[in-house]
């Protein structure tokens, strides 16, 4: 009777995990990006997928025109969950947290924060991304809203509906956010023109951010033609600059048009003093940090001088070496060949 009994418990038990369709599966979340709620379960279990958040994560990668370089697992995270294991990315979702969450939009924002990170190839260490990745992953998700059809006052509402774990500010979130839907718009615009791009350059250039130009003084210059001498189209100076930059920790890259051209701009940050940058936390904070740790040194300097934060902006332009040639408009592409 008791083994009979037994039997029957087990059997039970297996065909309710099986009913469900709940698996084991081995992720370190260590590096991690949770959109909503801070704890992660201790052990986490995949469960069958949702059609309708699939179809939502291939609407956003299928309009941004991204690869799929991450596994999508709907689990028993608290939300939604960018994860870094290795050389593996996952974004885990939570069924019972997008059934509380029915707004479109705001479901388009939640994914495609996580999906920003993954596109960005953010590292996400230390259980927590940093300022830079979570802006990135905000513009990317201002970016998707745009394309996705959904209206600016909308976008605009989405920072505030649900704070993020990482603890940023919802009105810093929503400059990120609109900043990616504005750059989405005019990319959308240009579109508009590209059959007849060849013969209307001047209608195509008027949608392109611009760089001042003449260009404002600079605080300090140098001559690199030497730098570019084995470059033969803006596209090789593009990926000169880009790996010095890359290099020097500038991940975070906006470019703008400038005649015959193109102007490269990095993130404002911060440094000291003495030029060195400070630390990765305080770098890129759009706070100014005048003591990043404290000592009995720092605290009454604060005080005393009051400095300012030091975030100057870097940018690398390229123009025409035929000033009069300026008024001739010919946006530059990627196999135009550089000036001599």
């Amino acid at each position: 009777m008791s083994i009979r009994l037994l039997f029957s418990v087990l059997f039970s038990g297996l065909f309710c995990s099986l009913a469900s369709g709940q698996d084991y599966i081995e992720i370190n979340t260590t590096h991690r990006c949770i959109y909503h709620g801070t704890a992660m379960p201790e052990e986490l279990y995949s469960f069958e997928a949702s059609d309708s958040i699939e179809q939502l994560k291939d609407d956003i990668l299928k309009k941004t025109a991204q690869i799929l370089n991450f596994e999508f697992i709907c689990s028993n995270v608290p939300s939604v969950a960018a994860v870094v294991d290795k050389n593996k990315r996952y974004v885990l979702y939570s069924r019972k947290f997008f059934s509380a969450h029915q707004d479109l939009a705001l479901r388009y924002a939640i994914l495609a924060h996580e999906i920003g990170h993954h596109v960005n190839g953010h590292l996400l260490k230390g259980g927590s991304p940093t300022e830079a990745e979570e802006m990135e992953a905000d513009e990317f998700a201002g970016y998707t809203l745009c394309l996705t059809g959904v209206p600016a006052v909308l976008a605009e509402q989405v920072a505030a509906q649900l704070s993020l774990a990482s603890g940023i500010d919802s009105s810093d979130r929503k400059l990120d956010i609109m900043r990616g839907f504005l750059r989405a718009e005019a990319s959308l615009r240009n579109a508009e023109h590209a059959a007849w791009f060849e013969e209307n350059i001047n209608e195509v250039i008027k949608n392109f951010p611009k760089f001042p130009f003449p260009t404002p003084t600079p605080s300090a210059e140098a001559n690199l033609d030497v730098y570019f001498n084995n470059c033969n189209t803006l596209a090789d100076a593009d990926k000169k600059i880009s790996r010095a930059l890359e290099s020097a920790g500038y991940s975070t890259r906006r470019y703008l048009y400038v005649p015959d051209g193109f102007a490269l701009v990095t993130r404002m940050e911060q440094f000291n003093r003495d030029g060195a940058c400070k630390g990765e936390n305080s770098r890129w904070s759009s706070k100014i940090v005048r003591c990043e740790d404290f000592s009995t040194l720092c605290y009454p300097e604060v005080f005393v001088h009051l400095r300012a934060g030091f975030i100057p902006g870097i940018r690398v332009c390229r123009h025409p070496a035929y000033p009069d040639q300026f008024e001739t408009p010919a946006y530059p592409k990627s196999g135009d060949r550089l000036a001599q």
